[in-house]
């Protein structure tokens, strides 16, 4: 369980400096995946709600792997990286 939770905050981290990485190279949202997208989303809600809150909206939305949690990412992505309309 310890080797799970260590390779789960690593791979956050990850994907959180993927995150990083296409705001900082402004990527067009028409060349971003929803992979990408859904990384967005999750970076920017943990910017909104760090840590553990974070984990407790993750699970109140399905849970992490969850397809609806998925979509959230994405569509959170898509309102605040490419700036579409509301969730």
């Amino acid at each position: 369980m310890v080797l799970f939770l260590i390779s789960f905050v690593a791979a956050k981290e990850e994907n959180f400096s993927a995150a990083e990485e296409i705001i900082k190279q402004k990527i067009s949202c028409s060349e971003l995946t929803n992979e990408q997208l859904e990384i967005l989303g999750d970076y920017y809600m943990e910017q909104m709600h760090p840590g553990e809150l974070h984990e407790i909206m993750d699970e109140r939305m399905g849970g992490e792997g969850s397809e609806s949690l998925r979509q959230v990412h994405i569509n959170m992505g898509r309102t605040f990286y490419c700036g579409e309309g509301g969730m």
